[in-house]
């Protein structure tokens, strides 16, 4: 009994501290955050633990441990890049789905699924990396504050970040960076330290690895991809109005786009891209 609880707790204590990471480092979240995402973390938890139950029964390559930290890595993020997204479709009623934005994109053939929610303030995420439920969550306040051609400048950067594939591209690059965590971890593990000093260097060292593998790196790779984002916007629409829609939503969030942030370039930056 407690072998076939072993990979189910080791999913939800991995994906409590991603979450308690975002939590840490995102001043926008609150603690609220963590208790509704609990539920899912224990339901994700029990369903990949009882996959990797079957995997390490009957497939011998779980003996082999990079393969072992792939099959983690990819089942771990698709989490955060599969299963989050479509929790967010099929309990739609945490959000309100805006079927005349959908047949607007529509005629100007996009086809994404626009919600707007309560759960965050004026932001926008575009998540999901399977083509039936590729979606745009957006903040309400957003659809109150914005003129037509702000919000809609907004959508088309979330519909650009589907476009490039920049979901696709940072659930890959997860995986990767993921995986040569726990294998950097792994070696940091078995190697016999010749003093405690050393030994506990490592305990640190692989806390720090952690934190740049989950958050920092990630994180900064996104920044360089707010810039294609932009540009897309403006190049269906026009740069004028992705502008203004910036311009809106660093006053109506008292300056942050002008401070900008880890995955965020700062207001100046990005329109700076536009313009150039």
């Amino acid at each position: 009994m407690i072998k076939l609880l072993y990979y189910p707790a080791l999913y939800f204590f991995i994906l409590f501290v991603q979450y308690f990471i975002i939590y840490i480092f995102s001043k926008d979240v609150k603690i609220s955050f963590l208790k509704d995402n609990l539920l899912s973390m224990l339901l994700a938890s029990i369903f990949l633990g009882g996959i990797m139950n079957i995997f390490s029964k009957y497939f011998e390559f779980f003996d082999n441990k990079v393969l072992f930290y792939i099959t983690l890595a990819i089942t771990i993020y698709g989490f955060w890049f599969i299963i989050n997204p479509l929790l967010n479709v099929i309990f739609s009623k945490k959000h309100l789905r805006d079927y005349n934005i959908e047949n607007q994109l529509k005629m100007e053939n996009q086809n994404f699924k626009v919600y707007f929610t309560d759960k965050m303030s004026s932001n926008a995420i575009a998540t999901g990396i399977i083509p039936f439920y590729k979606i745009i969550i957006i903040s309400k306040n957003l659809k109150s504050s914005l003129n037509d051609a702000e919000l809609k400048a907004i959508i088309y950067h979330e519909i650009g970040h589907h476009k490039k594939n920049h979901i696709f591209t940072m659930y890959i690059l997860n995986v990767i960076i993921f995986t040569t965590y726990l294998y950097g971890y792994s070696w940091l593990s078995d190697y016999e330290f010749q003093s405690k000093f050393y030994e506990g260097l490592s305990v640190f060292l692989s806390g720090a690895m952690f934190g740049l593998a989950c958050y920092y790196i990630p994180n900064k790779i996104l920044y360089f991809l707010e810039y294609q984002a932009d540009s897309f916007s403006a190049s269906i629409n026009d740069k004028e109005s992705m502008i203004k829609a910036l311009i809106s939503l660093d006053k109506l969030t008292d300056g942050k786009l002008t401070k900008g942030n880890i995955n965020h370039p700062n207001l100046e930056k990005r329109i700076a891209n536009l313009e150039n």
